[in-house]
């Protein structure tokens, strides 16, 4: 080759630290402290890393995940439904769907230990809700990373105006986070309007057909929601 042909340079990419670690493709390990059925087939877990400091420095912008491994089976992305602003753990909403899935209904129980990357993805711009009326429209698993949300809307109140949130299922069954979602309402922090596709027979006080119908039942200030 010629000395004067210019040799192609590498290309440069800026190394992405997370806080899990300055390697963003190595886990952290995280103890899994809590373990909840919120239906047949959705399960929260709450998890704290090992690394007191980690723990306690550990924040994300609500709507945004983590990627969760365990060695030998697998990883897989899951949203947070717990709020930055409630430190020391975290909290995972994870539905049975596959084999990382199963072995973590199947076999992981309190104590154990999992692997954790992140936070990941960019969340909800909260700083542009301030001020202003907000509105949540969740269907099924589309709860989990509204209630992470939600939380964090609750937990600094004062800073937004009316909060409303409209969440549908196929099933009364299969509304998550029912009882806390009814203390909320009964409280008064947020106005939350549920309803089911049908109620198949079983007891509900509730709103029947799909969360889109309600939002014809929801007076909205366009300009500041």
């Amino acid at each position: 080759m010629s000395a004067d042909i210019p040799r192609p340079q590498p290309v440069r990419t800026a190394v992405r630290h997370l806080p899990t670690g300055d390697n963003p493709y190595v886990p952290a390990p995280a103890r899994v402290m809590r373990v909840a059925d919120l239906t047949h087939d959705v399960r929260l877990f709450e998890l704290r890393f090992s690394d007191p400091r980690l723990a306690e420095s550990f924040t994300f912008r609500p709507g945004q995940f983590v990627e969760l491994s365990v060695l030998g089976v697998g990883e897989g992305p899951f949203s947070l439904p717990s709020s930055p602003t409630r430190r020391g753990a975290f909290q995972l909403g994870i539905r049975r769907a596959g084999t990382l899935t199963n072995y973590l209904f199947d076999h992981v129980v309190e104590g154990d230990f999992v692997g954790i990357r992140g936070p990941l993805g960019n969340g909800f711009p909260v700083e542009r809700f301030e001020g202003r009326n907000v509105l949540l429209v969740a269907g099924g698993l589309g709860m989990v990373p509204l209630r992470g949300l939600l939380q964090y809307l609750i937990d600094l109140r004062d800073r937004f105006g009316r909060i409303t949130l409209l969440y549908g299922t196929r099933a009364p069954e299969l509304v998550l986070f029912r009882e806390e979602l009814e203390s909320l309402s009964r409280r008064g922090d947020a106005e939350i309007v549920l309803s089911v596709d049908s109620t198949q027979g079983r007891p509900w006080a509730g709103r029947v057909g799909v969360v889109t119908e309600l939002l014809d039942q929801v007076q909205l200030d366009v300009e500041h929601t």
